[in-house]
């Protein structure tokens, strides 16, 4: 079986932030990468607005990041360390909104390897120099500088080597124009393996490294021992030149400052109230700033807590009066940073990542001292902080169940299972977006059309016209409502085809009689024996089409100082549903959409050789043209089509020639679909409606298709009013509504439902809508309502049943502390003719060393939408793994395989198989199969003998680390594992038919000398994902599509291996990929079939990332490439959308 891999959607954890002006034009840019390989580019503008400008795969794992400022240079730089055994220096062009590789330079091998350097990377603050690290022993420094041309120059490393080594932090001092330094934490570990050394401490030490420019040398220049909990490293920025104000130590417990030539000054870390003294402080994150000659820090502990350091400055460096302040709480951050105009980004350690403002200093509180330590009371709310956006993101991602689409729900529910203690939550998500209502107003009928009205110089519409099946009514916008006009500048008594204000504000009406412009004089156009069809403008042109006698016309007017000009005139043509006028004043072009599914560009602007009105090009459609738009999006025209059908065709078209090159469909709904262009954050989209809505917009360098989350839509229409940015009018049979999207930055939107602890296991019941969260923390204790940390053993747990029709929760079992479940299923036991509930329970659990205090199976009766506790069975080893198997369990207890009966008040074994190599972490039953998967040692395929009572093995799999298993039958299994592969493993044809035979000596125990299976399972196909997949889901995402096999990702990232069904699909995906390979860039210079083989070579599954860049080649390597594949351009560009469009959303 060959797959094709795509992304689904990016809502990956951020691993890795910047602040700065990349592109060098004074704007707020914010540069972050998601799950280590995809590298995203948001701009945020004077509304606090957040756009996204760029999104970009690097096929590559991104290890560390900084910015540098070369020089005297304008724009901030990036610097790289990544798995490609290189740093790579990038730059941003704002001209072809992409990032430019600069320099890759190679020091060492590819991968992620402990003494590789790319770990650890800082940059001088002056932009001179930058040290790059590894884990262990190597460090090298690159000098920067400028050419007479003015192009940034590398030099060869410089080493600063250390053998036996463990490096914990690196960062950059700010010493103004002296010579560059560099501060690390090490740890020398030679000592420890020395024989007669008795007592082996570990030894931290913080070391200076200076970059001597004038001798091009690196000089370790002090090494001072300190704290051996000491973790992290805080560098002061200088105020004054020629001084420099050292850096702040953080240890457990205590802050230290430190500078070369002055004594040490410590202070402690204050303690939250209630936390236990066994509990130490460390401090994972801080963000500096200068404001008015001062110094603005916040530090972050990794309890969440904000405090605000503060000190003074003397002179040759010397700090005094140290304290810190508690500021505020917020979630945990992986790292934080500020704006040149003072957002505050907390990089969230898990679940989202929050842009703020600080509102407030007054609500700083200084700790006080209880019981010999420091302490402080902690908000109970966010008060200094104001939350302006947030970057989505589903990590940690533990499991993902997909309820597929119903007749009552029209696209496919997910349920993602993420968060981190008491942060954790189940987000319902469906693909679409979400909108925000701002106006509400009851209409007198249902509306047949809508059209905003204004000036070409106005800044805001004036009118927003609605025209009925007997009526025309007006609305008047002002600054905070929409209300009816009093006196009418248009006629209101009859309906309307279109109502427009051209250029100079004069009214525009057409009828189906007659045309009418509210000019000095009035001017009117009236018919006697045809009538008006439809009609289309752009304020200075108008193009309407007529009827007589089954003949259709086309007319093309022109509005000429307070005239209305007949232009040309078009006759004996199909006839015409739908007109569109392009984007450009005046307009070069026009389209007609017929009756009989045919387009028609025809050309306004005469020449030599043509007249207005030709035809330059013709699409055409299965079914009749209801509307059509055009639209610029990314720089980029095109031309969209609502189709009677419910689809809807969007075609790239050349403003210049009018030549269709592409086009696409996509599945709006079951209605005429009707078209209306809208701005979203400001940059130009479609909307189409079909019931449901459908917006096209620009999302990165990609154009996406997205529902909204509003229902019975019948009309919509983009408007500028004053009280809501970027709205859109939209009709809801007798309701209009004025809404906005609440953003586009991720397609997926939905519920969220709070949840008390970790979710560890999902079960879901077979027959009803029912699942069942298991759920534990460690280190965690309960007293009272409070959940507070302890020591490692302590454990909180419970159960929480989820209403999946309802998306409700309807009930929770909480545990005793130190206990928490493992794992479960759902068992239907005929003779009993009961449903049960099975969970593994273990007893203050720990993992350095492995052991417990107890271990036990509880039963559980599930009465219709309750469960009830029944009893428990002891086991003597922990419970991962349960499956039903003909009406019984089956369990693996630790290593051991064994089936149980339930009974009135025990579990009664009936048979079991022991010494299986690692222990058991899943069972999937497949008919009379069961597959079992181990920690450690990969699959086995196992039958049970009913007469004998034994378990019979007859084949497995070479040993693997699975962390999740999806069968797909009886001999085929799809899984991943902890090192970011996802692969598939097939029993041979010939073996699987033998098992299938009851009476085959397959099922004979057969002993090799390594105690295995003589049958192994053979991979049918491999890849590299680069994050830990945590589950699998086989399901459609589009109603009547093939299934695929989405996946989750731990990092929060979502994504589809599609199956590739043809020889022909199979030849033309492996031959783009192939091509891509060699002909696209990738940022850090990774190659990528060297990336995606990063644990064992690649094998039948096509990259469709990387594919889907075909797109954002130049059009001669296009040209090239379809060349060699015997395929037109465009025919290549259709099918990776179709495959998109098809399966995915």
């Amino acid at each position: 079986m060959n797959f094709i891999n795509l992304s689904l959607e990016n809502t990956g954890k951020i691993t890795h932030s910047l602040f700065g002006d990349f592109s060098g034009n004074g704007a707020i840019e914010l540069l972050i990468v998601r799950s280590q390989t995809t590298i995203e580019l948001y701009r945020i503008n004077e509304n606090d607005q957040v756009l996204l400008i760029l999104q970009e795969s690097v096929f590559c794992m991104i290890r560390s990041m900084c910015k540098i400022r070369v020089g005297s240079e304008a724009k901030d730089y990036i610097l790289i360390g990544s798995d490609s055994g290189s740093i790579t220096l990038l730059g941003y062009s704002s001209e072809q909104n992409k990032l430019i590789p600069i320099y890759n330079e190679i020091f060492g091998k590819s991968g992620i390897r402990r003494v590789v350097p790319g770990e650890y990377i800082c940059s001088d603050p002056m932009g001179r120099a930058a040290m790059i690290g590894a884990i262990e022993k190597q460090k090298l420094v690159y000098i920067f500088n400028r050419d007479s041309n003015g192009k940034i120059t590398i030099s060869s490393p410089l080493e600063a080597h250390k053998s036996n080594t463990i490096c914990y932090n690196i960062i950059a001092l700010n010493v103004g124009y002296d010579n560059p330094m560099f501060a690390t934490i090490e740890v020398d570990y030679n000592e420890q393996y020395l024989s007669h050394i008795e007592h082996r401490i570990i030894k931290k030490y913080v070391v200076f490294y200076e970059l001597d420019l004038g001798l091009n040398h690196v000089i370790r220049k002090v090494a001072e021992p300190i704290d051996p909990t000491s973790n992290y490293l805080i560098p002061i920025l200088s105020l004054n030149e020629g001084y420099h104000y050292g850096i702040f130590i953080c240890s457990e417990d205590k802050i230290t400052w430190f500078n070369i030539g002055h004594d040490k000054i410590s202070i402690p870390i204050p303690k939250y109230h209630n936390q236990s003294n066994t509990h130490s402080t460390l401090i994972t994150s801080h963000v500096m700033r200068t404001h008015k000659g001062k110094h603005f820090v916040l530090l972050q502990s990794e309890f969440g807590d904000l405090f605000q350091l503060s000190f003074d400055t003397k002179e040759k460096g010397q700090l005094d009066n140290i304290h810190l302040k508690y500021f505020d709480s917020i979630p945990t951050a992986l790292s934080l940073q500020f704006s040149k105009r003072g957002h505050f980004l907390c990089v969230g350690e898990y679940g989202d990542s929050i842009l703020y403002n600080i509102i407030s200093m007054e609500n700083i509180s200084i700790p006080f001292e209880k019981d010999g330590r420091l302490e402080f009371e902690r908000h109970k709310e966010i008060l200094n902080l104001e939350e302006i956006y947030r970057f989505k993101s589903l990590a940690p991602l533990i499991d993902l169940k997909v309820a597929p689409a119903t007749s009552s729900q029209d696209t496919t529910k997910m349920y993602a299972f993420c968060g981190k203690g008491n942060q954790s939550t189940i987000k319902i998500l469906k693909n679409q977006l979400n909108t925000l209502d701002a106006v509400e107003i009851e209409l007198p009928a249902i509306p047949i059309s809508i059209w905003p009205l204004k000036k070409e110089t106005d800044e805001y519409h004036q009118y927003l016209a609605i025209s009925y099946s007997n009526i025309t009514t007006l609305l008047k916008i002002t600054e905070d409502e929409m209300s009816e006009c009093t006196t009418s500048p248009i006629l209101l008594s009859t309906p309307s085809l279109l109502v427009s204000m051209l250029f100079d504000g004069t009214f525009l009406q057409v009828m189906t009689d007659r045309i009418i412009i509210y000019s000095e004089p009035i001017q009117q156009f009236i018919t006697e024996d045809q009538k008006y069809v439809c009609a289309s403008c752009n304020g200075c042109e108008l193009i309407v089409s007529v009827e007589k006698n089954n003949q259709t016309s086309l007319i093309y007017f022109q509005y000429q100082s307070g005239h209305l000009l007949t232009m040309e005139r078009k006759d004996n043509l199909s006839k015409i549903t739908a007109l569109a006028l392009d984007q450009f004043h005046p307009s070069k072009h026009c389209a007609i959409g017929c009756i009989d599914g045919s387009v028609h560009l025809l050309s306004l602007i005469p020449n030599e050789t043509t007249k207005a009105l030709s035809r330059v090009s013709l699409q055409t459609y299965e079914c009749s043209i209801n509307s059509l738009t055009f639209n610029i999006i990314d720089n980029t025209s095109y031309l969209f089509a609502g189709l009677s059908n419910g689809l809807l065709g969007r075609s790239v078209y050349d403003p210049i020639s009018g030549e269709i090159n592409e086009s696409s469909l996509n599945f709006v709904g079951s209605r005429p679909v009707t078209l209306s262009n809208v701005k979203d954050c400001g940059e130009d989209s479609v909307l189409a409606i079909s019931g449901r809505s459908l917006l096209s917009y620009k999302n990165g360098t990609k154009i996406k298709t997205t529902p909204l989350n509003i229902q019975n839509t019948t009309l919509a229409c983009g408007i500028l009013v004053p009280f809501v940015d970027n709205a859109i009018a939209i009709i809801c049979e007798k309701v209009m509504k004025i809404i906005t999207i609440e953003s586009t930055s991720s397609s997926l939107t939905g519920k969220n439902i709070q949840i008390s602890y970790t979710p560890r296991k999902v079960i879901t019941h077979p027959t009803i809508p029912l699942l069942y969260i298991l759920e534990g923390d460690n280190n965690s204790c309960k007293v009272g309502n409070e959940i507070i940390q302890t020591n490692e053993g302590n454990w909180v747990g419970g159960i929480h049943t989820l209403d999946a029709s309802q998306d409700e929760l309807i009930q929770f079992i909480d545990f005793d502390n130190n206990k928490h479940p493992t794992g479960g299923c759902v068992v239907r036991s005929i003779s009993k003719n009961q449903t049960y509930l099975i969970i593994g329970v273990i007893e203050s659990y720990k993992t350095r060393p492995i052991q417990w205090k107890s271990s036990e199976i509880q039963v559980y009766s599930i009465n219709e939408r309750s469960i009830n506790y029944c009893y428990s069975t002891k086991v003597e080893y922990p419970v991962r793994a349960f499956a039903e198997f003909k009406g019984m369990v089956l369990a693996g207890v630790g290593n051991i395989l064994r089936l149980y009966d339930i009974g009135l008040k025990s579990l009664l074994r009936k048979a079991e198989k022991r010494q299986f190599a690692s222990d058991i972490a899943q069972l999937h039953v497949i008919g009379e199969t069961i597959l079992l998967t181990g920690v450690s040692d990969g699959f086995n395929l196992i039958r049970y003998n009913q007469i004998n009572h034994k378990f019979d093995i007859y084949a497995d799999s070479l040993p693997r680390w699975v962390v999740t298993a999806a069968p797909l039958n009886q001999s085929t299994v799809l899984a991943s594992d902890k090192f970011g592969e996802i692969f598939m493993y097939q029993l041979p044809k010939e073996i699987e038919e033998q098992a299938l035979n009851p009476f085959s000596t397959l099922l004979q125990p057969h002993k090799t000398i390594y105690e295995g299976s003589s049958y192994k399972m053979v991979t049918a196909t491999q890849f590299f994902v680069g994050d830990i997949a945590t589950s699998f889901a086989q399901c459609s995402l589009i109603p009547g599509a093939p299934s695929i096999f989405l996946y989750s990702n731990f990092m929060g990232g979502l994504s589809a291996l599609i199956p590739l069904q043809s020889q022909n699909d199979i030849d033309f995906y492996q031959h783009l990929e192939m091509h891509m390979r060699v002909h696209w860039t990738n940022l850090t210079d990774r190659n990528h079939i060297s990336f995606r083989s990063s644990i064992v070579p690649v094998k039948d599954t096509v990259d469709g990332d990387l594919c889907e860049l075909y797109e954002r080649l130049p059009y001669e390597i296009q040209q090239e490439i379809a060349e060699e594949m015997e395929k037109e351009v465009n025919e290549i560009i259709k099918k990776l959308h179709d495959l998109r469009h098809s399966r995915l959303f």
